[in-house]
């Protein structure tokens, strides 16, 4: 008979594995709270669409024993049709923040990782300008931090340094339609 390993109970770094357990089985015992919150707090004048200053959040929490992250948060302001002859473009700031479970930060701990952090963070600020119907270009600025590549048994935290990106997106406007 194949032995039955169950994930939770085993400490991080034990060599057991998603990948590796066999029959695992789900942890009954986990469990998560979260919440959401996505509104449009003012309208343009006259405006048909949902056009304005939109606040937007997110928030989840866990035990720390059993999950990677046992806290996120974001949240943020966006700016929609605010700009005269620019009434597509929409421009959005937001923070984000990830917590490192204790019992990760722990593992790092005792691994002699000098470097090991308990959190992430991030500041975003976005812009999408729509270029022409189905054409639009969006360019945005991230800012990171603390910053490292840390590994934690069978788990990997890859953390990318500040960032700039452009994106071009085409949307098949052919798709839509039908």
């Amino acid at each position: 008979m194949e032995p039955v390993w169950h994930l939770h109970d085993q400490p991080l770094g034990s060599g057991v594995t998603v990948a590796t357990t066999p029959n695992s089985v789900p942890i009954n015992t986990d469990w998560a709270v979260y919440a959401i919150v996505d509104q449009l707090v003012w309208r343009v004048p006259n405006s048909k669409d949902p056009k304005g200053i939109g606040i937007f959040g997110r928030v989840m929490g866990g035990p720390t024993e059993q999950n990677l992250v046992d806290f996120y948060s974001d949240g943020g302001v966006t700016f929609s049709g605010m700009i005269p002859h620019r009434a597509e473009d929409t421009l959005g700031v937001g923070f984000a923040y990830t917590d490192i479970s204790n019992e990760v930060h722990g593992f790092d701990g005792g691994q002699g990782i000098p470097s090991a952090g308990n959190f992430q963070a991030l500041l975003e600020i976005c812009y999408t300008a729509k270029l022409k119907t189905g054409l639009e270009v969006h360019p945005r600025r991230q800012v990171k931090g603390p910053c490292r590549t840390r590994r934690c048994g069978a788990f990997a935290l890859l953390s990318i340094s500040d960032s700039s990106l452009l994106t071009l997106k085409q949307n098949d406007i052919t798709r839509i339609a039908a």
